[in-house]
């Protein structure tokens, strides 16, 4: 940087070592914040959102009574019926992704684009087949953790 100096009356060559300004000029504490508005919640919502939201509300406040009063004999019921569902597909759908990957990924020979469709299944595979056996223990857990001694 170039100064004029007015009591030498020579142009002065001044070098300055500056640490990033951009990172102390303005930083976030020091920053003004703009004035909040009343309107701050309309701002990242819109109209039909904030209609969904207003009618998951009112069905929450009007059917909570209502839905305490019946039995969970259904609920656990449904509930049951699920969880052996999604036990079934993540063991079965996990062991024949993971045999079907190994198959193809151990034949693609040069074919690297069949080699990596196969990895990603056998990867997949193997990890619903973990999935499995790891919910299948944490549900146990919690059974034997629920059940009075």
């Amino acid at each position: 940087m170039h100064t004029y100096s007015a009591d030498t009356g020579q142009i002065e060559t001044v070098v300055r070592l500056e640490i990033c300004s951009c990172l102390y000029s303005n930083p976030p504490y020091l920053r003004a914040e703009k004035p909040m508005n009343g309107n701050t919640l309309g701002k990242y919502l819109n109209k039909d959102s904030a209609a969904l939201l207003t009618a998951l509300l009112v069905l929450t406040v009007f059917t909570g009574p209502a839905a305490a009063q019946g039995s969970t004999a259904e609920f656990e019921g449904i509930m049951s019926n699920l969880y052996d569902v999604v036990l079934l597909i993540l063991k079965y759908a996990g062991l024949v992704a993971l045999g079907l990957g190994a198959i193809i990924w151990f034949t693609a020979r040069k074919n690297s684009d069949r080699a990596e469709n196969g990895m990603k299944l056998l990867i997949g595979g193997g990890a619903m087949t973990v999935f499995y056996f790891g919910v299948t223990a944490f549900v146990s857990m919690l059974e034997w953790i629920g059940t009075p001694p």
